[in-house]
């Protein structure tokens, strides 16, 4: 961006986001939603399945509430080191065709979510408490697990390649 030294943060929200059937997912506004492929819940279960214009999250559970922060930058964000630790992370690109984007699940979550730039999207995903939180659905199906899984997603506009 013009008159800038480096990437912007162009939104940023926190929301307690339903997991339900196990996934949560990034969409883009205003597209058809896209059915998951039949991948994407194979075994072992990745941390997250891009498609065009969504990015499923999957959880353990079958149902539980997670925590959920996402970030859209106007370039690749810093890496933030002295941030809490996070179990697992991946760098996965994705294809966001609108102009705004949405956490959603069976309800929305956080809406109106700028894309800097339509197009070609990197984005970061970083959990914790997913491990625990699949031990203990494992243990006891009943065992509530709320609030266990903490996301943090980050996307920004994929340099050319």
């Amino acid at each position: 961006m013009p008159g800038t030294d480096g990437p912007v943060p162009l939104f940023t929200g926190r929301a307690t986001v339903l997991s339900e059937y196990g996934f949560f997912l990034i969409a883009a506004e205003e597209r058809e939603l896209p059915a998951p492929d039949d991948d994407a819940f194979c075994s072992p279960l990745k941390v997250c399945h891009p498609m065009r214009d969504a990015v499923y999250f999957l959880s353990y559970p079958s149902m539980q509430e997670v925590c959920c922060t996402v970030e859209s930058w106007s370039a690749a964000p810093p890496m933030d080191d002295g941030e809490e630790p996070y179990d697992e992370q991946v760098e996965v690109d994705v294809l966001l065709t609108g102009e705004q984007c949405s956490v959603t699940g069976f309800e929305d979550y956080l809406t109106s979510i700028p894309v800097a730039v339509p197009g070609r999207q990197r984005m970061r995903v970083r959990v914790s408490g997913r491990a625990a939180s699949k031990r203990l659905y494992q243990s006891d199906p009943r065992t509530n697990t709320d609030g266990l899984e903490r996301w943090r997603i980050q996307f920004w506009p994929s340099p050319a390649v």
